[in-house]
């Protein structure tokens, strides 16, 4: 089974082309626009990998950790 991994960014081009890459490369990726959303994906569908912008509007990577 594939690796799961949560990307959190809010700049739309850096979701869309991290995941791309790493679909590409066999991984699932979900992706969420904040924290908060980031907080909910992973309480639903706890993630393998998250990678998490430092800034973001409403909860920074570092809160969501």
């Amino acid at each position: 089974m594939a690796e799961k991994i949560l990307i959190a960014d809010d700049e739309p081009s850096n979701r869309k082309i991290l995941g791309r890459e790493l679909a590409h490369r066999g991984f699932v990726v979900d992706t969420a626009v904040g924290g908060k959303e980031a907080l909910l994906k992973m309480d639903s569908s706890p993630p393998d990998l998250s990678i998490l912008d430092y800034m973001m509007p409403d909860l920074s990577g570092v809160e969501v950790l």
